[in-house]
């Protein structure tokens, strides 16, 4: 069955609270039905590039422009604020051309609350004749300026025909803090709320990374399953009181999100996930569909790629079977992380882009230049027809990396002794390197290392969490092993190159998931856990009294 998914002109004419009102049109706001996205009674997915702004000062005027990082890197070539317009434009209009219908703009959320305490302040470029410097910026006390600052983004977005997900600040430990940023986010919806270029708020970017990371490191303390969903109940409502037409979002990492910010308990209207790597983005797509039970959609993924280590060939088939797995799985959408490289601290983050920086210009279809090269120059890179197919997991869901070493058994089941199918198994040796694996339809588990774990943290959807040590677990020889030899002991996963689990001469044409089957599914020692059981997650029914107050 063949299902057509095709980008949409059309023109919006809903102007902010600065601009002349006209009448709302509910049909121009994106809208879910049956698990998918509609616009104007039509299946829109939705093709997101994510976009890196900053605030600027430039000729008296506070606005959002694109990042130096998409300009020259040394400094901004846009110096006045139509320049800055004029740039955002340009950007976009590739963006459209390449076959994007939405960008997830990424800066409005970047806040600091201490340097100007008890105001909120944020980074803001300031274009003097000597060039430009980065000065701190009094938020609380030029509140109506900076939402204004975003307008210049949604006005280039809704001139290309691009929708918007904007991403909001997250929460953080402090009440004082919270009731700041709160005040922030309600000020971004009442502003925009009447602007259907803008599709959706994203409240909070990987939690698994960030979720009270204020913290210092060894005492970090996590957001419970049902506290997570308490604070997305809370931002439902300030959904339905500040934009009901609009939707909310959270933009998830990996699966064992599921420890904390289950993503079957979130009160928002579609779930956004992000993936990297392909030993792990076909799978995680896979995990996702299959747990999460409300319309989702890949928020961020990418392949680095300079052409030298990583061909740009490897690019273009990661895209193009990545959305296909999206589209397999029933998702609703597909974004890819960033429109330009940037050269932040690692290759994985600077090689991430749709172009380059290597000295030369692309130029759109009505001859506006942009500086740096398309990684392809193949446009649009998405058809706009896509035939869908089966979702399937790739051959190493149960081994992501490939260890051989060690293997340990185990099940896990419900309160009913039922078995538990798609709970996530994360391991850690004493040297803290982790490992996870899923159970099996049949609640079993084989987890995989090249060391013996001994820390362990369990969960499924809608099941409490299970943290323990194992320090007795006894990893016995396999019958007639002969080479006893570990290798790769304390292999880390950040270390671990896809391209060594490929099968042979795939890497050299670009093949990035044709991985070799017969490395998966070996060990030499093995042991086996006693069988777990997970209860049910019990919600709360209303605010408990020690959250009450708190802004989330």
């Amino acid at each position: 069955m063949k299902i057509a998914y095709k980008l949409f002109s059309f023109l919006l004419i809903i102007g902010f609270s600065s601009c002349i009102q006209n009448e709302i049109q509910e049909e121009d706001f994106i809208q879910i039905k049956d698990q998918q996205f509609y616009l104007n009674d039509q299946p829109h997915f939705i093709y997101m590039l994510n976009y890196v702004i900053n605030l600027r000062e430039v000729g008296g005027e506070v606005l959002f422009g694109a990042t130096v990082e998409y300009e020259n890197k040394e400094g901004y070539d846009s110096k006045t604020p139509e320049e800055v317009r004029s740039e955002l434009n340009k950007h976009f209009k590739l963006i459209a051309e390449m076959g994007f219908n939405t960008v997830r703009v990424v800066g409005v959320q970047k806040l600091d609350y201490t340097s100007l305490e008890p105001n909120l302040a944020m980074r803001i470029s300031q274009q003097t004749d000597e060039g430009s410097t980065f000065q701190t910026y009094n938020v609380t006390e030029n509140m109506d300026k900076v939402i204004k600052a975003i307008e210049p983004v949604i006005e280039a977005a809704k001139t290309n025909d691009l929708k918007v997900m904007i991403l909001l600040p997250r929460p953080n430990l402090k009440k004082e803090f919270n009731r700041q940023r709160l005040a922030y986010i309600k000020a971004i919806l009442q502003n925009y709320s009447e602007e259907s270029t803008v599709f959706a708020y994203d409240f909070f970017n990987e939690p698994l990374y960030f979720d009270n990371s204020e913290y210092p490191i060894n005492e970090r303390k996590y957001t419970a399953k049902k506290e997570a969903n308490t604070k997305t109940r809370y931002w439902k409502k300030l959904m339905g009181k500040y934009a009901p037409n609009q939707l909310s979002t959270i933009g998830t990492a990996e699966p064992i999100e599921a420890f904390h910010w289950d993503p079957s308990m979130l009160e928002v209207d579609f779930l956004s996930f992000h993936t990297y790597n392909p030993l792990r983005v076909k799978n995680e797509i896979y995990w996702y569909a299959k747990n999460i039970n409300k319309p989702w959609m890949v928020g961020e993924t990418g392949l680095p790629t300079d052409n030298d280590s990583i061909p740009y060939i490897a690019k273009k088939k990661f895209i193009k079977e990545s959305l296909q797995q999206v589209v397999d799985c029933g998702g609703a959408g597909y974004g890819l992380w960033q429109f330009q490289d940037v050269a932040w601290d690692n290759f994985e983050h600077n090689f991430l882009g749709m172009l380059n920086h290597d000295g030369g210009v692309t130029y759109t279809q009505d001859g506006d230049s942009i500086l740096g090269s398309l990684k392809d120059p193949d446009l649009p890179y998405f058809p706009k027809e896509m035939v869908k197919g089966d979702c399937n997991c790739d051959i190493n869901y149960y081994n992501m990396l490939g260890y051989q070493n060690y293997m340990l058994e185990g099940k896990i089941v419900d309160e009913k002794n039922q078995p538990i199918e798609d709970a996530v198994i994360r391991a850690w040796s004493k040297e803290w390197i982790g490992v996870n694996t899923f159970t099996q339809p049949d609640g079993t588990f084989k987890l995989y290392s090249n060391t013996p774990m001994v820390h362990f943290s369990i969960s499924a959807t809608g099941r409490e969490l299970l943290k323990f040590d194992d320090e007795e677990l006894e990893y016995k020889a396999i019958e007639n092993l002969k080479d006893t030899t570990l290798e790769n002991e304390f292999l880390e996963y950040q270390k671990l190159h896809f391209k060594n689990l490929l099968r042979e001469g795939s890497f050299e044409k670009g093949f990035v998931f044709d991985f070799d089957e017969e490395l998966f599914d070996t060990y030499k020692f093995r042991a086996e856990m006693e069988e777990l059981q997970l209860s049910k997650v019990k919600l709360f029914p209303k605010t408990p009294k020690f959250l009450l107050g708190w802004n989330y």
